[in-house]
């Protein structure tokens, strides 16, 4: 395995960790979710347009991390 495969992975397990722990602590609110699947998704180098697409399908909130990936990347 490649340093940067594993480093994606590293990035990836951190980011579910972070996710359980706010879930085991009843934190876990629809913006987080969201908010960690555009993490994921980015932290896996995933086109940023598939990200944007999906995110936009759920509601005001998916567009907000929408609109942070856009403008992060200088849309």
């Amino acid at each position: 395995m490649t340093k940067n495969k594993r480093e994606i992975e590293n990035c990836l397990v951190s980011e579910l960790r972070n996710m359980i722990s706010e879930f085991e602590l009843g934190r876990l609110s629809e913006e987080l979710i969201l908010n960690y699947f555009r993490n994921f998704m980015c932290d896996a180098g995933i086109d940023s347009h598939i990200t944007v697409n999906v995110l936009e399908q759920f509601g005001d909130l998916g567009k907000d991390e929408a609109r942070n990936i856009k403008i992060h990347e200088g849309w």
